[in-house]
């Protein structure tokens, strides 16, 4: 065999491997299991493969089911969202099986049992907001960070401070948003009628007091 064949050869073998090596790929929700944590999602690529002596052939990703989600967060800390069908996300591939790694603590020593690297079986899935271009894109400027969400953001905490400790007034004050507050505010209002009085002045949300610990 010449050298030229074996280089040829060489790197047929060489773009093969390429091919099988899964390292991260876009791809979209198709369904979400919120209390497994875990999405099923499409992976909108076709690949090609040429074939010696027949037609090159074009195999689609298709689904790959039960992928772990990866929100952000650490030790105590996470943010978590409702994942809907066609949310975008990106799939990171494990060097090895994560089976045995996923049923541990994260900090046990495991050995996989399967020998796979890079496999579609080990993946999890990572939700972005920056592309594609065609989608709309998350709300940013150049002054500000931004938390946009169409529903209602829940925040579950000790205690929870918005603006600076010593600041002389709260950021966290609003005016009659909270629900409660409107039923008081309501109250209050047909009271003081009843005794010929001036409706109230503008009250502040319980927003505040919730918001520094009160």
């Amino acid at each position: 065999m010449s050298s030229q064949n074996i280089e040829v050869s060489l790197e047929k073998l060489f773009k093969h491997y390429q091919s099988e090596l899964n390292t991260g790929i876009p791809c979209y929700v198709e369904k979400y299991d919120d209390d497994a944590c875990t999405v099923e999602v499409t992976v909108p690529f076709s690949d090609y493969f040429e074939q010696d002596g027949a037609e090159p052939l074009n195999l689609d990703w298709g689904v790959i089911p039960d992928v772990p989600v990866q929100f952000p967060g650490s030790g105590k800390f996470s943010i978590t969202w409702p994942l809907e069908r066609g949310d975008v996300g990106w799939l990171k591939f494990s060097q090895r099986s994560l089976d045995e790694w996923f049923a541990s603590d994260g900090n046990t020593l495991v050995t996989p049992t399967l020998q796979t690297m890079h496999a579609e079986g080990d993946c999890i899935f990572e939700p972005v907001s920056s592309f594609p271009q065609g989608r709309i894109k998350a709300k940013r400027d150049k002054q500000h960070a931004w938390i946009q969400f169409d529903g209602t953001i829940k925040m579950k905490a000790g205690r929870v401070e918005i603006g600076e400790t010593d600041s002389p007034e709260a950021l966290a004050k609003a005016s009659k948003t909270d629900g409660n507050d409107n039923k008081l505010w309501q109250s209050v209002t047909e009271v003081r009628a009843i005794f010929g009085l001036p409706p109230p002045g503008v009250m502040d949300s319980a927003a505040c007091s919730k918001a520094f610990g009160g």
